[in-house]
């Protein structure tokens, strides 16, 4: 059913539409056009050729690109910024977020937060995803909040548990 839908909706598209998307993926078309993808792979060499001039504490907050803009890849956008520490950092913190958002919601004891945490944790993915192509770091609020709400959420649990401990001692 789902093909058949497709295959319809397939015969409606404008062919300057298919053209559109045919210049976005061919080589050649992408050359002439000067298309998204063409500027997002040309920032992303730059970006890299900047990260291993200067590895370790990397080329400057706004520096990115040769200072013309920024790599549309938050990886390499930090790693260019703030070298290898500062990678390591955020790597580390999405791991964390990661590993603890995992944690929780596999967590049955949690059933008033579990939603809320599946939610945060939706978030967190999307705004992951969306920063590897597109948004300068300082514009990824989204990503940084998500990480927040999940940390805020952990930080609810893990004092709804010591209140129940408390009352357990009063008894």
């Amino acid at each position: 059913m789902i093909a058949l839908l497709i295959s319809v909706a397939y015969q409606f598209i404008p062919e300057s539409t298919i053209a559109s998307y045919k210049s976005t993926f061919e080589y050649q078309e992408m050359r002439i056009e000067h298309s998204s993808l063409l500027q997002r792979i040309t920032m992303w060499e730059e970006g890299i050729k900047d990260f291993k001039e200067n590895p370790i504490f990397g080329i400057g907050f706004g520096n990115s690109v040769g200072g013309l803009g920024f790599p549309h890849n938050i990886i390499i956008e930090i790693g260019v910024e703030f070298g290898i520490l500062g990678l390591f950092l955020f790597l580390t913190l999405c791991y964390l977020t990661i590993e603890k958002a995992i944690k929780f919601i596999r967590d049955e004891n949690n059933r008033d937060l579990n939603l809320l945490m599946k939610l945060s944790f939706v978030l967190f993915f999307y705004s992951l995803v969306e920063a590897m192509f597109s948004g300068y770091i300082t514009n990824q609020t989204q990503l940084f909040m998500s990480m927040g709400l999940i940390g805020s959420l952990l930080r609810i649990r893990a004092s709804e548990r010591w209140k129940g401990h408390e009352r357990e001692r009063a008894f």
